[in-house]
């Protein structure tokens, strides 16, 4: 579940947003389409009874089954919208359990999945502390998708995340030593990726970046790093284009937000059209609050 892959969209949360301005349904929609690239995997395409449901869900089930379990759920709650709440197979709710066990689990992949897949029901009361727990998460994805899911439940919890979200994300260095740098400054970078090698008196250290992006600092090429040093800050307009979306719905961002974006407009000017666009639409829409 990442910020910067494409996906195909749910209805679900289009159904599920605040209806409050016309454009919020808009809102969502791109939020949706900008962050669970993880359920556009043909895998998650086949729909799961109850029985598998329950074992998919399970701590012993691989992570892949776990997601395909987070996107089964997502579907059953539309469906449920759809029909007005009358239930399907034993309801969806009978699962809610297992989810909040899995914003806990020590996968990260579980926790991105179940982060992102409680906003779906924006009234199920046991979702907002684990959700509001995420927010401290050690991966930056796992953050971001509780802060938004937060937005999408009306809570402005997660406000700081959003907020963190228009500026780069440091990486920082796990121990001193000697950095051999893969990444140029403007360079585009996947989730996963290497960034650096730290060459230590014996063997050396691979260095991961946690999100996707594009590099707007990078540490010498050969220089001395200390550890916490920054090796690498990088900036990634999808989670910044989420959170603009976000701090638009109701409750959630206030007219002193619109500085935080246009500090973004004024450090970044060359990012994408559409993150432009919905910079200055934000702007103007916080500040008419």
């Amino acid at each position: 579940m990442t910020d910067s892959a494409d996906i195909r969209s749910d209805a679900a949360a289009q159904r599920g947003a605040p209806r409050e301005r016309s454009f919020f349904p808009i809102i969502l929609l791109v939020i949706v389409l900008g962050t669970i690239g993880w359920m556009c995997t043909d895998s998650f395409r086949s729909r799961l009874d109850d029985t598998k449901l329950a074992a998919a869900l399970a701590p012993t089930a691989s992570t892949t089954d776990a997601q395909h379990a987070a996107e089964e759920i997502t579907q059953r709650i539309g469906e449920e919208i759809d029909r007005g709440g009358a239930p399907r197979g034993q309801g969806v709710t009978t699962f809610y359990p297992a989810l909040v066990a899995m914003a806990a689990s020590p996968d990260v992949e579980r926790r991105k999945s179940a982060a992102w897949a409680m906003q779906y029901d924006r009234k199920e009361p046991s979702f907002h502390v684990p959700l509001v727990g995420l927010l401290l998460d050690r991966d930056p994805y796992v953050a971001r998708n509780a802060a938004t899911s937060l937005a999408v439940r009306g809570s402005a919890a997660g406000r700081d995340v959003l907020l963190a979200m228009l500026q780069p994300y440091d990486v920082r260095a796990p121990i001193s030593g000697n950095a051999r740098m893969v990444l140029r400054r403007g360079d585009p970078i996947a989730a996963g990726h290497r960034i650096a090698m730290i060459e230590l008196a014996k063997g050396e250290a691979e260095i991961l970046s946690p999100i996707d992006g594009r590099a707007v600092v990078v540490a010498t090429d050969g220089s001395v790093i200390a550890d916490g040093a920054v090796l690498v800050s990088i900036l990634s307009q999808s989670s910044a284009l989420n959170a603009m979306q976000a701090l638009l719905l109701p409750g959630i961002g206030t007219r002193a937000d619109a500085e935080a974006i246009e500090r973004f407009l004024t450090m970044y000017p060359d990012s994408e059209d559409k993150v432009l666009a919905q910079a200055r639409a934000s702007i103007a829409h916080l500040k008419a609050r």
